[in-house]
């Protein structure tokens, strides 16, 4: 017997899951219980049977074989036209909860604060989509793509992604110019930024540097690297974890610190 592969497919209104131009479930106008139901019986291999149309003109019965689920789909009153197939455990369960199931809530206006967030980032311009991991989710940011987990507060983390990485430009040309004519300080945008990190956390993850240095009395060249983050903040590289500041303040940080250093 073949093995087919399961695809969703939107026609007269309604998503419906079909194999082999057959259709096998119409997904649209399922109740949120009919969902639990089904997920149940997949869940268990549970042998079942669906029904429908006038005096139950199309009936199709599942059976689960390990790996594989049995399809007996049979057309027909009186001499019903009978055909079977099989498709994979795994895929089946994949195409069915997860993308019919997305699309499903879709149809019938049901967001989570995950579907929330996802729809924030993407209307951003950041690419975003659940993952195949239930408590994650991918998304893009500058061709580079991350999968985070899902916090708590998905739509407030989002929203934070969303400034955070529109704004990185913005926040590394404010440094650039507040160190504007200070000799051998270089800033730097971080070409990896951790944006699953912020996303997961809510908390500002590094978006640039400034690599800031000067010679001592001794000759000697010395250096210190100020992060960039996120929230537009910086803060000491290595050391000093308490101390941070803002573009405003950066110049009479490092004017202390080579007073220090002399």
């Amino acid at each position: 017997m073949s093995v087919v592969t399961p695809e969703i497919r939107f026609f007269a209104d309604c998503h419906w899951l079909m194999a082999d131009n057959i259709i096998l479930l119409r997904i649209t106008p399922m109740l949120p219980y009919e969902w639990s139901n089904l997920r149940r019986l997949f869940d268990c291999k549970s042998t079942f049977e669906t029904r429908s149309g006038p005096f139950d003109y199309w009936r199709i019965r599942l059976e689960f074989d390990g790996n594989l689920i049995h399809w007996t789909v049979s057309d027909g009153w009186w001499h019903p036209k009978t055909t079977t197939f099989d498709t994979d455990y795994e895929t089946t369960m994949r195409i069915l909860f997860e993308t019919g199931y997305d699309l499903w809530r879709k149809d019938n206006g049901i967001m989570d604060d995950t579907d929330k967030a996802i729809k924030l980032l993407n209307d951003s311009g950041i690419p975003a989509m659940r993952s195949s991991d239930s408590d994650c989710l991918i998304f893009e940011v500058r061709e580079q793509t991350f999968r985070a987990l899902i916090p708590d507060n998905p739509t407030h983390t989002a929203s934070l992604l969303a400034d955070a990485a529109g704004k990185r430009g913005e926040i590394i040309a404010g440094y650039r110019k507040a160190v504007a004519g200070l000799k051998r300080t270089e800033v730097e945008e971080n070409d990896e930024t951790a944006w699953d990190e912020l996303f997961s956390t809510g908390g500002p993850v590094e978006i640039g540097d400034i690599s800031f240095g000067f010679h001592a009395a001794d000759g000697m060249l010395v250096g210190l690297d100020l992060l960039i983050m996120s929230d537009g903040t910086w803060r000491p590289d290595g050391f000093d974890p308490d101390v941070k500041g803002t573009a405003g303040d950066v110049r009479d940080y490092l004017a202390q610190w080579v007073e220090e250093q002399s």
